[in-house]
């Protein structure tokens, strides 16, 4: 979309129409004459106004336009512009009248707190909380209430958060400023208040500002897609259907600020370079810094195809079981699949082994994930399935059997599930399986653990993992494994999509291959570039 002004006048869309000219420059002048920067690069220097800054200044002044809408990527000085628009009520101020009330709702206290904070320190108004002689301001900030007040003039601004939609009906404002309306838990009660609050004062206007929301339904999404009679919208995003988005081009589309503030600019460069290698950052990045949506849920493949067949190995020697190794377990439910996989973090080696009860049978199995008939049994016998009698696997004598077919490990770590723990542990005691690892049970919420998806990524990705070719098993299950990423508050939050032997994912080959690598991977990967511990010379002292 890039940078776009769309007015509609009488019906009739309208691109770069302004009208406010000479205001503007008036308005500008008085901003850059008496205003200070409160935060940032130039904290204490006088205010600049930047080139999309004097359009929405602009859209602002236009008396047709009642219902401003800003969207734009996040960091561009968009909450400290909000609370320059704020001055210009004060007395002395371009826009100054007796008795107004300026309102600005946010989302959060801490939202609220920040822009009244922006406020005071733009203005240069201190906050003794109580009314000072020399320049007749009155200042509250606590939980209950953020507001200054003048109080020869009457002007009241008023700092609300949007948790409490009620406490915003009566407001009889000249200018609202709603900040970040798509981070909003009511959004559509408090765009009602707003709205309905705007025609109690002559010439009253609604800014509406924030990055994009992902739902279609939301009400900011409707100001931005089909503005009416009245809406104006300023616009920096990119399309969502931008073939290649990762460019410095597109990047500006949706900072206009990137060239005015170089902390934004080696910001953006750097997480623009993360972006092309981690996943969560990419959606981070586009969520936030291309003004995708903040919120956007998205699924994508934990490990691509490609990067897995660069971890296959056929030539493997034979002797990569070497120093300690990381042991995953991911225990299944009654009928479902048990996996195990090592990791050994100094020859990058990683194996693994699964187990099913003998019932329902392998073939039942592979009709329910609509494999080949034939695929669970030619996994028994390639030796990468192992089964016991009945419809529960038995612990004891899976991790028996896979402890004699996975080379014994002298030492290292087994992280495992909390899933029947005392099965386990029982397990263990009888069979002497891995009873010399360091025993590290995994919490309950480990399947939503970021630290362990990112760190599986980082090893596929960097080369760091080495597979035998031809695990029928692990291809199927790393094929189809997907992550869900969900932004929320500027952090992509990420969790292995689950399956089961259940509903509709029974269409997909079982997961618990991947559920344990996780676990062995997501401990394992910080000590790959570990150097293994080699005693100091001998050194003979002769007396």
């Amino acid at each position: 979309m890039g940078e776009t002004v769309t007015h509609i006048i009488s019906g009739r869309v309208v691109t770069e129409f302004f009208n406010v000219m000479s205001r503007e420059k008036k308005v500008t002048a008085w901003i850059e004459s008496n205003l200070v920067v409160g935060t940032g690069d130039s904290e204490g220097n006088s205010f600049k106004v930047l080139p999309w800054q004097r359009k929405l200044l602009r859209l602002l002044l236009d008396r047709e336009n009642q219902t401003v809408s800003l969207t734009i990527a996040r960091g561009n000085g968009k909450t400290a512009f909000a609370a320059v628009l704020l001055s210009l009520f004060r007395p002395g101020g371009p826009l100054h009248a007796k008795n107004l009330s300026i309102v600005s709702v946010s989302p959060t206290g801490r939202q609220v707190k920040l822009l009244w904070e922006d406020f005071l320190r733009i203005n240069q108004i201190q906050n003794t909380g109580r009314r000072r002689k020399d320049d007749d301001y009155r200042v509250l900030g606590h939980a209950a209430e953020h507001s200054v007040q003048h109080a020869d003039s009457g002007v009241s601004w008023s700092f609300h958060s949007g948790k409490y939609a009620r406490n915003l009906m009566g407001l009889r404002p000249s200018l609202c400023v709603l900040d970040e309306p798509a981070s909003l838990e009511n959004p559509e009660e408090v765009y009602t208040a707003l709205k309905t609050s705007l025609g109690k004062s002559t010439f009253s206007k609604l800014l509406v500002l924030g990055t994009r929301s992902p739902d279609s339904t939301h009400f900011f999404t409707r100001l931005l897609e089909s503005p009416a009679v009245g809406e104006v919208v300023l616009d920096y995003s990119v399309p969502t259907d931008t073939k290649k988005p990762l460019t410095w081009a597109n990047v500006k589309k949706a900072n206009p600020s990137i060239d005015y503030l170089p902390s934004l600019k080696d910001t953006v460069k750097r997480e623009l370079d993360q972006a092309k290698t981690e996943l969560a950052a990419l959606h981070s990045f586009k969520a936030l810094r291309l003004n995708y949506g903040e919120g956007r849920l998205e699924t994508a493949a934990l490990i691509s195809p490609e990067t897995y067949q660069i971890a296959e190995k056929s030539d493997l020697s034979g002797r990569e079981r070497v120093g300690a190794a990381y042991v995953g377990l991911d225990l299944g439910y009654t009928i479902s699949a048990s996996s195990i996989a090592v990791f050994y973090p100094r020859s990058g080696f990683l194996e693994f082994i699964s187990g099913f009860p003998a019932e329902p049978s392998l073939e039942e199995r592979a009709k329910w994930h609509r494999l080949p008939p034939d695929f669970f049994q030619r996994a028994v016998d390639k030796g990468e399935l192992l089964t016991t009698p009945g419809q529960t696997l038995d612990v004891a004598m899976f991790l028996e059997q896979a402890f004699e077919l996975l080379g014994m490990p002298a030492n290292g770590v087994l992280i495992a599930d909390p899933y029947r723990m005392r099965e386990l542990k029982t397990a263990i005691d009888e069979t002497g399986a891995f009873r010399n690892l360091r025993f590290v049970p995994q919490a309950k919420r480990w399947r939503t653990s970021e630290d362990n998806i990112r760190n599986t990524q980082r090893a596929f990705l960097e080369e760091k993992v080495k597979i035998k070719a031809g695990e029928l098993m692990a291809t199927a299950a790393f094929g189809s494994a997907r992550i869900e990423i969900r932004d929320q508050g500027g952090t992509a939050n990420m969790r292995l999509k689950a399956r089961s032997n259940r509903g509709a994912t029974k269409n997909l080959p079982p997961d618990d291959i991947v559920a344990a690598s996780l676990l062995a991977l997501g401990a394992g990967y910080p000590a790959i570039d570990e150097k293994p511990y080699e005693p100091p010379p001998l050194t003979i002292i002769q007396i």
